[in-house]
């Protein structure tokens, strides 16, 4: 543990906790058997690693590599991994979320900005964006997946609960949602759209497939 900063030009390696109440940065892995924990910034360039949590109170967490913790990751700032970023339990960031791979979490995925995968963005509970949430591959929810801008998938789009966004809602494949699902802009499938409630939009509703719905299906312009 240490009040100031934590600083190695190599890698930093605790068997247990790694704290420090300013930054912690590494030049290569940051690796601790129990939780990572700094004041201000945690970067390195290679992984970052923990058995716990991985917290930063004060701004960002940043990885050139991997972002992996078997419980929670928080930051005050943004999380952006070279990698994969991937949470036993929640990942929160007060600002942007980004990974160059997956983002996945066995809780919520819950960002104030926006929240962007190069591969899939998976998680067993919410994945809630204050901005866009936008996958290379596919965005899938055990719960609700709710955007303030846009949802946008290369692949499929799936909760288990309600899909909504204040924009558009894109998906190359299926849209599927358990309950509503809802757009203020377009919402558009490559696949089928199916809602276990209502389908609303904001602008045209269409699907290269079949667009069905438990409830109501609206939309401002043209369905097809």
């Amino acid at each position: 543990m240490g009040g100031g900063n934590i600083m190695g030009g190599g890698n930093i390696m605790g068997g247990d906790d790694i704290m420090g109440g300013g930054n912690i940065m590494g030049g290569g892995n940051i690796m601790g058997g129990g939780n990572i924990m700094g004041g201000g910034d945690i970067i390195a360039l290679s992984d970052i690693m923990a058995v716990d949590d991985i917290i930063a109170a004060g701004d960002d967490i940043m990885g050139g590599g991997d972002i992996m913790a078997v419980d929670d990751i928080i930051a005050a700032g943004d999380i952006m991994g070279g990698g994969n970023i991937m949470g036993g339990g929640d990942i929160i960031a007060a600002g942007d979320t980004m990974a160059v791979d997956d983002i996945r979490a066995v809780g919520d995925i819950m960002g104030g900005g926006n929240i962007m995968g190069g591969g899939d963005i998976i998680a067993a509970g919410d994945i809630m964006a204050v901005d866009d949430i936008r996958a290379v591959g596919d965005i899938m929810g055990g719960g609700n997946i709710m955007g303030g801008g846009d949802i946008i998938a290369a692949g499929d789009i799936m909760a288990v609960d309600d899909i909504r966004a204040v924009g558009d809602i894109m998906g190359g494949g299926n849209i599927m949602g358990g309950d509503d699902i809802m757009g203020g802009g377009n919402i558009m499938g490559g696949g089928n759209i199916m809602g276990g409630g209502n389908i609303m939009g904001g602008g045209d509703i269409i699907a290269a497939g079949d667009i069905m719905a438990v409830d109501d299906i609206r939309a401002v312009c043209d369905i097809l």
